[in-house]
């Protein structure tokens, strides 16, 4: 029974150590004053004043989506709007990117607000920080970080190896694929 009450004792310690040091980690925190949210610091200053009707969890990268007036927009840790409220919908892509919705048209924009993609797509995915893979009207295209157009929506599939190396699949046929190598020296 004393070793129960030992592993119970120390079990119990571990917890409250373990709670402990996740709050302690947490440096902003998200308040509710008359059904507005804004963001408060450990300390208890209020660096965002509640304005907005939701603020989100912030991701990885200490950013957060909030929505004002209907519109949703990405917040820092410091209560700066990155990206003012303006989109229908807003998903953080990673460090740099993320994909707005906008007249119920998708777009990447990076964080100064400049659009990369301005075409619809289906769906987007970032490689290695530099590289945009989209999908439009079921095939892929890729366009460089810059903005840079590297080849059209035309492929059903592209591969990327890293180091700027894809393989592109391309149908030429029920019967015949074409398959391309493009490699970030190629001009």
């Amino acid at each position: 029974m004393k070793e129960n009450s030992r592993f119970s004792l120390l079990l119990l310690f571990c917890i409250t150590l373990l709670s402990t040091s996740l709050i302690a980690q947490e440096d902003v925190f998200p308040i509710k004053v008359n059904k507005k949210w804004g963001l408060m610091n450990a300390d208890g200053l209020i660096i965002l004043p509640p304005n907005y009707q939701a603020i989100g969890s912030f991701d990885i990268h200490g950013h957060a989506v909030m929505r004002r007036d209907e519109k949703v927009g990405l917040i820092n840790k410091e209560g700066d709007e990155i990206i003012p409220p303006l989109f229908e919908d807003l998903k953080t892509l990673d460090a740099q990117l993320c994909a707005v919705r906008k007249d119920e048209k998708w777009l990447v924009v990076n964080f100064e607000g400049k659009v990369l993609i301005d075409r619809a797509y289906e769906q987007v995915e970032v490689w290695d920080s530099e590289y945009i893979g989209y999908r439009s009207n079921g095939l892929w295209g890729i366009t460089h970080l810059t903005g840079e157009e590297i080849c059209l929506p035309n492929y059903e599939l592209i591969t990327y190896f890293g180091e700027g190396h894809f393989l592109l699949h391309q149908a030429l046929s029920r019967l015949e694929v074409c398959y391309t190598l493009w490699c970030r020296d190629q001009s």
